[in-house]
């Protein structure tokens, strides 16, 4: 007998600005992006039980080789992301573009930031 399931979602959103002012275009986009997910698994069996008959095979009422297993997992991530970019009579004179990460796991300690400078 096993039991698993899983859970995840994503939640995601941005926020665009362009304007002209002129022979000036500026255009600047931000944003988050969240992760989740959560992972259980649970296993029990047993081989050698008194009578054949379904209603007396229950795990508690096995007579041996008990097993049992599971496990779970849980992680989570968040980020920001950002672009810049500006023109003067349509010939490109700056982009930048920043990233930050956060990963969290809830498994053994596997947590860090990543960040990416600007280019």
């Amino acid at each position: 007998m096993s039991s698993a399931y899983t859970i995840q979602w994503n939640w995601a959103n941005t926020l665009n600005f362009t304007r002209a002012f002129g022979d000036h275009n500026v255009n600047f986009l931000v944003g988050s992006e969240a992760l989740s997910s959560t992972y259980y698994y649970l296993m029990g069996s047993r081989s050698t039980f008194f009578s054949s008959d379904v209603n007396y095979m229950y795990l508690d009422a096995g007579e041996a080789d008990k097993n049992n297993s599971g496990n779970g997992n849980m992680s989570t991530k968040f980020s920001y992301f950002g672009r810049l970019n500006y023109d003067y009579k349509v010939n490109t004179l700056l982009k930048l573009l920043s990233v930050v990460m956060v990963l969290q796991s809830l498994a053994p300690t596997t947590a860090g930031v990543i960040s990416l400078p600007f280019q």
